[in-house]
């Protein structure tokens, strides 16, 4: 499966957890949310171009994908240190 279609899959999943929660539907919800999930390790797998997709859902429509989306992403090991550094000056 291409990089595009796991990054579908993972909003996708994540809208729908969203709804099912929002009427009630914890059990539908959890298993949005193992889709989702699963998704996101596809991604993962796949090192910085994974990571790198997931960029793609920053402007997506729904503010729970975007807010997924950027918690999900981790940023690089050399960024990450660099602003550890200038947070310590």
């Amino acid at each position: 499966m291409s990089l595009e279609k796991f990054v579908g899959e993972f909003a996708q999943n994540i809208a729908a957890q969203t709804d099912c929660i929002l009427r009630g539907d914890a059990r539908a919800g959890n298993k949005h949310a193992e889709k989702a999930l699963a998704a996101f390790m596809a991604l993962r797998e796949k090192g910085d171009a994974g990571r790198d997709a997931l960029a793609a859902l920053f402007s997506h429509a729904r503010i729970d994908v975007r807010i997924t989306a950027a918690f999900t992403r981790p940023p690089k090991p050399q960024r990450f240190w660099k602003m550890q550094q200038r947070a310590r000056v």
